[in-house]
């Protein structure tokens, strides 16, 4: 049994902003990359996105100062100073490209990644009994190694009684919608939500390391709660 890897936070507070120091304040071989790529289908829109933090994933966001930079397929990617992380929105699926950064002290890192698609069956069903389990079985490859995973989440009208369901074993195929957590859903019409999370970490950066996110998130489909 693999380990489950922990979904990270789709979005982020409009109401609060991250602290950034700048990166020339230290030392480049300690600056960690995170980047994604992100594909959203129903708003057939792709983001590529990295952040810069000191030491290790959940270091002090950094900001890259002037001489150092980052790129998505030779565009520069935008600082986002609400979030505090670097974001190009590119229109349509761009399931492949190139990170370069470029540190203060002039050292390149390159590296190039792939999202792989995902999407709901035929056999997806319209119509949610509370009271059933369901197999939710997805077009596409099977999880992946290391922290990959399938989400599946049940979004009803009301927000608040969402409920996210997570493959991560290696090779599965199916995500099970288990009937005591949908039973905490009262009966609304709702839509079905489906992501691919693919994790890689073996990549080129500094001493600190690094880590690449590639997210596909179908097509959602229209659902009744009952």
């Amino acid at each position: 049994m693999k380990k489950l890897f922990i979904i990270c936070t789709l979005l982020m507070s409009l109401f609060s902003s991250c602290e950034t120091e700048n990166s020339e304040d230290v030392t480049q071989d300690r600056i960690y990359t995170s980047y994604e790529i992100l594909y959203i289908q129903d708003e057939d829109k792709t983001i590529a996105k990295a952040l810069f933090t000191f030491g290790n994933g959940e270091g002090t966001r950094l900001q890259l100062s002037e001489g150092a930079s980052i790129t998505f397929n030779n565009t520069k990617i935008p600082f986002n100073s609400l979030l505090g992380n670097y974001e190009l929105e590119m229109s349509g699926l761009v399931d492949s490209g190139s990170f370069t950064y470029k540190d203060l002290e002039g050292n390149t890192f390159s590296n190039s990644f792939t999202i792989n698609p995902i999407s709901f069956t035929k056999s997806v069903p319209m119509t949610i009994d509370r009271s059933k389990s369901y197999d939710i079985n997805w077009g596409g490859s099977p999880v992946g190694s290391n922290d990959s995973s399938v989400v599946v989440t049940v979004v009803p009208n009301n927000l608040g009684q969402s409920k996210v369901f997570i493959e991560a074993d290696e090779n599965a195929e199916t995500v099970v919608l288990n009937p005591t957590i949908l039973g905490e859903i009262d009966p609304q019409p709702g839509r079905l939500y489906i992501e691919r999370k693919d994790v890689l970490r073996e990549m080129e950066s500094t001493s600190a390391g690094g880590v690449f996110y590639g997210n596909y998130r179908a097509k959602s489909v229209e659902v009744t709660i009952k």
